[in-house]
């Protein structure tokens, strides 16, 4: 589903980076739990300026997590959400 209230949000942030309003370098968005291949979203935040850092899919088992109040971090290594994470963070570092 598409939440355009997130990115509005999203692009409230960026221009407050950009006025120099904030100490902030730049802006780039993370989407999650992203049900398909993302295009439809990625491209909404593209299209309202948003730099896309990456995508976070949809994963039973992060929602597993929460509902029996476990932290992340004990998701399984082969779960689709903490193997987007991990590829996104040796992106950014």
């Amino acid at each position: 589903m598409l939440n355009k209230d997130y990115l509005r949000a999203a692009v409230d942030i960026d221009g407050l980076v950009r006025s120099g309003a904030t100490e902030c370098s730049r802006v780039e968005v993370v989407l999650n739990r992203v049900r398909d291949d993302g295009g439809r979203l990625r491209a909404s935040a593209e299209a309202l300026g948003l730099q896309v850092a990456g995508l976070i899919p949809e994963d039973e088992a992060v929602s597993a997590c929460d509902l029996a109040g476990a932290p992340l971090s004990r998701l399984p290594g082969d779960s689709p959400a903490m193997q987007a994470v991990r590829e996104l963070v040796g992106r950014l570092l």
